[in-house]
């Protein structure tokens, strides 16, 4: 049995890896609690061999703007001096040159604006969901809408990049008893695609439009259908998905779907033409009869 010290300072054949977990455990949760500023590496830094291509220099240097960022936003402000104050005895053209690397890398991009240094802002390496947010507190939900999200893209493309996708995505809601619920799920899903292979899923969900669905209430895989919305001269691509996937109607605690189903847009647009198409509009008119399980789970939330 160890022997435990008088102050309980030490513990005598103590577990130096359980130690060192708990040292570090204990390390993460201070600097939280205390609010101080962190450096955030994803995995997808090392799998997208990032971590390996980078020069030693630039990786130095992107390393100095990730502390420097602000955590939320991940901009900073130091000039090219600032930077070669810190770091030495490097020159002011080594560090143009780790700049000029990181930009090329997309991993930064460096501007002037109101300030008298440059700013710096931390670009996303691996891809990302963001919900898109409308003109008005409660924007009239027809063409007008999407047009607006779609100049709005095309007007910041340096920043979101091109987009390679335009998309409304439906789902039912189904109640026990196999009884159609009233929150029946609608999204604008608008995918971009940076320089660097990022690929961004922006989604807005419609709330006007729970009288509208397709011709089939049961359905296993995606079935596309032809949507009222309009981009590049013709109708949007719709696709709906099976009820109890939860896909839609858990949008920010389904992360993970959300971000394979937009690395799947990305990369297989085209196989949605290979998928059954169902006829879209008014449920009263568009909804076949079919023969409802009794025995449906509750899928309501």
């Amino acid at each position: 049995m160890a022997k435990r010290a008088i102050l309980g300072l030490s513990l005598e054949g103590d577990d130096t890896g359980t130690a060192f977990k708990n040292l570090y455990s204990g390390w993460r949760d201070s600097n939280s609690e205390s609010k101080e500023s962190f450096l955030q590496l994803f995995t997808s830094f090392r799998d997208r061999k990032i971590l390996a291509d980078l020069d030693g220099g630039a990786l130095k240097l992107y390393l100095y703007y990730c502390f420097a960022a602000k955590n939320l936003t991940g901009e900073s402000w130091y000039s090219v001096e600032k930077i070669t104050e810190y770091f030495g005895k490097q020159q002011k053209r080594t560090i143009e040159k780790w700049n000029k690397e990181l930009r090329e890398k997309e991993l930064i991009h460096r501007e002037r604006i109101d300030k008298k240094s440059h700013t710096t802002f931390l670009i996303p390496y691996s891809n990302v969901i963001l919900d898109l947010e409308p003109p008005q507190e409660s924007p009239t939900e027809d063409q007008g809408l999407l047009d607006y999200f779609i100049e709005r893209l095309k007007r910041l493309e340096v920043v979101y990049g091109q987009i390679i996708g335009v998309y409304h995505l439906f789902q039912w809601v189904k109640k026990k008893g196999g009884l159609l619920g009233g929150a029946n799920k609608h999204f604008l899903f608008i995918v971009t695609k940076r320089g660097n292979e990022v690929v961004i899923g922006h989604r807005y969900e419609l709330s006007d439009f729970d009288e509208y669905g397709v011709s089939r209430l049961d359905f296993g895989d995606a079935q596309r259908f032809e949507s009222p919305f309009r981009w590049d001269n013709q109708h949007v691509q719709g696709l709906a998905f099976e009820h109890t996937i939860r896909l839609l109607r858990a949008p920010r605690s389904a992360m993970k779907a959300w971000l394979e189903l937009t690395k799947e847009l990305a990369d297989n647009a085209s196989r949605i033409y290979t998928l059954q198409a169902l006829e879209y509009g008014l449920t009263a008119e568009v909804l076949e009869d079919e023969q409802e399980d009794d025995d449906t789970d509750d899928q309501s939330e």
